[in-house]
């Protein structure tokens, strides 16, 4: 599978680096002379991370997706289970030149590597760990090697959870995987909440007000949540994306309204950098790209092409997994174009094998464990 990660790695002022940074850089200079000077103390360079060929799981970012897009292969490592294998090559943003001397290192401990005369790394690594790449002059950066499986509604088909509910949001974060997703309405007074369907009990909840659905419970018995509550729970484990899609509403003003509100939230919760979004209207994506330019945002409906998509600013494609079985020729084109492509809703280990092999970048699926075991199969 494939997947998209970013390490924006500004350059340092060589005048404001460290003594221990600067024995450093002689040492590097001594190693890799061939290197050009032009690479110390120039600001907004960046560093991408490519694929050496397809994974069959792969790393998420905690940061800035927008800045590059570059590939990683990661394989299970067959003598310790619980490992992941992480090959990558490492070259410079925009010009492709391989960047030896990178350290990737295994954040909290002091193992890692470098990459070597290629900009080539292999490193073992524990599931859900966080690797740190830096090099000296650039400011660093962290990715999470996890499953890039999206739970669906979260994790709800186990004990104690239900759909949308913040168990289900609490039990898809101990699974440590790429992220969980949820549906968001706004009531007729201006409440965010977390419910798929667009009516509950009987009343529409975009023309009703919040007091006369807030003490509706689900299957686990937790009360309706507010999207403020939802994110509460999703800052306790800001590893886990949160793949908030907003519901087409019944007019375009309840559209951009609830699109505001929710941008203004995420932000107030202090998630913007773990939220993702998606939508099946048209107009929500494009609200949400004036709103917030640098956010990820994914279209649904599976009607229009990824060139069409990009021209709108829109990052990614996520569409049902019909869709992308009759037009696999669209993964492609996306990854070209550099955004994302995720299927949905996939529960069949046949289906799942079959986008795996598509090369596709997030699965979203009923089925996390399955889909993760499924991953994590092949050595």
């Amino acid at each position: 599978m494939e997947f998209f990660i970013s390490l924006h790695l500004l350059r340092k002022n060589l005048n404001f680096v460290t003594f221990k940074e600067k024995k450093m850089i002689r040492k590097l200079f001594v190693l890799f002379m061939f290197l050009p000077v032009t690479l110390f103390g120039q600001p907004g360079r960046t560093f991408t991370v490519e694929k050496l060929s397809r994974p069959v799981n792969y790393l998420s970012t905690q940061s800035c997706k927008n800045i590059f897009e570059g590939l990683i292969l990661v394989t299970k490592d067959t003598q310790k289970p619980n490992f992941l294998v992480v090959t990558g090559k490492v070259t410079e943003e925009g010009t492709d030149e391989a960047l030896p001397g990178v350290s990737v290192r295994i954040k909290e401990t002091i193992i890692g590597t470098t990459t070597d005369s290629g900009g080539y790394f292999s490193i073992n690594v524990e599931q859900g760990k966080t690797l740190v790449f830096s090099f000296v002059g650039y400011e660093t950066k962290e990715v999470t090697v996890d499953g890039g499986i999206i739970a669906h509604r979260g994790y709800w088909d186990c004990e104690g959870s239900a759909q949308n509910s913040i168990a289900s949001l609490q039990k898809a974060q101990e699974l440590c995987i790429y992220g969980s997703e949820f549906d968001v309405w706004m009531t007729s007074d201006g409440v965010l909440v977390v419910h798929h369907d667009a009516d509950i009990e009987g009343l529409k909840i975009e023309d009703t007000p919040y007091a006369q659905i807030k003490d509706f419970r689900l299957n686990n018995g937790e009360k309706l949540p507010t999207l403020e509550a939802y994110l509460q729970q999703g800052k306790k484990d800001k590893k886990t994306k949160l793949i908030l899609e907003l519901k087409p509403h019944s007019t375009k003003d309840k559209e951009d309204r609830a699109t505001a509100a929710v941008v203004k939230m995420v932000e107030k919760a202090g998630v913007k950098n773990q939220t993702e979004y998606i939508s099946f209207s048209l107009n929500i994506c494009k609200e949400l790209v004036r709103l917030d330019p640098k956010a990820e945002v994914a279209y649904l409906n599976g009607d229009l092409s990824p060139q069409e998509l990009k021209a709108l600013k829109i990052t990614g494609i996520d569409y049902n997994l019909k869709v992308l079985q009759t037009k696999k020729h669209w993964i492609d084109e996306a990854h070209k174009l550099k955004m994302t492509v995720n299927v949905w809703t996939v529960n069949n280990e046949e289906d799942i094998q079959e986008m795996i092999d598509a090369g596709v970048d997030y699965i979203t699926t009923d089925k996390p464990t399955v889909a993760k075991k499924m991953i994590l199969k092949k050595p």
